[in-house]
């Protein structure tokens, strides 16, 4: 009896193991097909990902193409409303691919083209507008593929309107698919950034401050509308930048197609720094991203300044000295100003700061001994220990001592030059001045050194 129950075990045993060996291979057969499965069905996101990609790309050169294309026979009306029904197809496209086919990647990707055809369209109804009311256009000036001219100013006008009420629905979409929750906005933004375009005028003072007025209303409105983390998306991104690629366009038609003052360069490189150093922090997580954008934004407040400088040195006949000591003065007063603000960027925006102060001081140095020169050693002396006094930066601190510094003796040299007396009478006065200074300073000994040591405390510190 105890050995039939003594088998049973064993054979039950065996039959456990047998089950249990068969799961083990039922499961490994399972991770097997499932990491096949996976593997198939990354190579499929990579090859859908490439073919989308191409697909886009073959898109965007077909709009180059087709707004570049010479249209012989053809009115520029025309060539718009082409334009405008090939937009509408990829939009079209890229519905029928979300709710048809049920794929929301390529819905996005060809929602994504709608969004970039979007500043071309306001370009392009910008011209037909400017044909009607501003000079008179000359088609030689001009590149064939960017030259727009409308019958009428009837015309003009209803073709802008056909184009907006048209292109509404269809950015709405684009928009609400790239960014759902911030659609409204970025309709709101785009019409905002595309009124510098559409605006008939290609005087560059007022494009000038039209496109910085519209730039700085962006940025501001872009603080308070995209403060979620969704607002970072890939394709969120994407539809913010669309505005700014407005305002771009704005600026690149005035400078290249049209004469352009250096106060208008400088308007427009001083509302990129902004943009590049207000943006950055908001749009990029990356520490390295945020650092170049800051550093673009440094080398654009650079550029306006050199621009403001010019055309100031133009308006009021300055001398090239004075325009550099005004130019580097303002740019290094900026700079060290916007270091307390930068966040990856502080070392650098301080030590371009502090070699802004080093060459004007330079420059200074080697001019000849006059009043102009004592005044501006002494002005931009007073304005850098001040500013360093309010930003708590020794090395401007110490910068702008040495300016000060410079303009006493350079004034002590002018008043010796420029006054004939005798030898005697000067050493005389400087003998004197220095037995009452020697005086006053043994007197009241114990509050100088009490004093200089509290302030070389409080410059420590900084």
């Amino acid at each position: 009896m105890e050995a039939n129950i003594q088998r049973e075990t064993e054979s039950l045993e065996q039959i456990a193991l047998a089950i249990a060996e068969d799961e083990r291979h039922r499961q490994a057969a399972e991770s097997e097909r499932l990491k096949k499965a996976h593997d198939q069905r990354v190579r499929i996101e990579r090859v859908g990902a490439l073919l989308r990609f191409i697909g886009v790309s073959v898109l965007l050169v077909s709009a180059a193409t087709l707004l570049m294309q010479r249209w012989d026979g053809l009115a520029h009306v025309t060539r718009y409303l082409s334009f405008l029904a090939f937009t509408a197809t990829v939009c079209i496209a890229g519905i029928l691919c979300g709710v048809k086919i049920g794929e929301n990647k390529g819905a996005r990707a060809l929602l994504s083209v709608v969004t970039l055809l979007v500043p071309v369209h306001f370009a392009q109804l910008g011209a037909l507008l400017y044909s009607r009311f501003g000079q008179t256009l000359d088609s030689n000036s001009y590149p064939r593929y960017l030259f727009w001219d409308a019958p009428s100013l009837e015309v003009a006008l209803i073709t802008t309107a056909v184009g907006l009420v048209a292109l509404t629905p269809m950015m709405f979409v684009a928009f609400g698919v790239l960014a759902r929750r911030h659609s409204k906005a970025l309709f709101g933004l785009s019409l905002l950034a595309g009124v510098g375009l559409l605006y008939p005028s290609r005087d560059p003072y007022v494009i000038g401050a039209l496109g910085l007025a519209l730039g700085i209303l962006c940025v501001q409105l872009d603080k308070i509308f995209f403060v979620e983390s969704d607002a970072r998306t890939r394709e969120a991104t994407l539809a913010r930048a669309i505005p700014y690629l407005t305002l771009s366009i704005v600026v690149a038609r005035q400078c290249l197609l049209y004469k352009t003052p250096m106060f208008a360069h400088g308007l427009v490189y001083a509302g990129a720094s902004y943009a590049l150093f207000t943006l950055a922090p908001r749009v990029v997580t990356s520490r390295v991203a945020i650092w170049f954008a800051e550093a673009a934004a440094l080398v654009c407040a650079a550029l306006a300044a050199v621009m403001f400088g010019g055309a100031l040195s133009s308006a009021v006949h300055l001398s090239d000295y004075a325009t550099v000591m005004v130019t580097g003065l303002s740019l290094s007063v900026v700079l060290s100003g916007l270091a307390t603000k930068a966040r990856e960027a502080k070392g650098l925006y301080r030590a371009v700061s502090f070699f802004c102060c080093v060459v004007i001081g330079t420059i200074h140095l080697f001019q000849v001994s006059n009043m102009e020169r004592v005044v501006n050693g002494l002005v931009c002396g007073i304005i850098v220990v001040a500013w360093s006094c309010l930003i708590e930066r020794r090395s401007m601190l110490i910068a702008g001592l040495l300016f000060v510094a410079c303009g006493c003796v350079d004034a002590v040299g002018v008043a010796v030059r420029s006054i004939d007396v005798s030898p005697w009478f000067f050493l005389g006065m400087v003998g004197l001045l220095t037995v009452l200074g020697a005086s006053y300073v043994e007197r009241h000994y114990l509050r100088l050194i009490t004093t200089l040591r509290t302030l070389r405390t409080h410059v420590k510190a900084w």
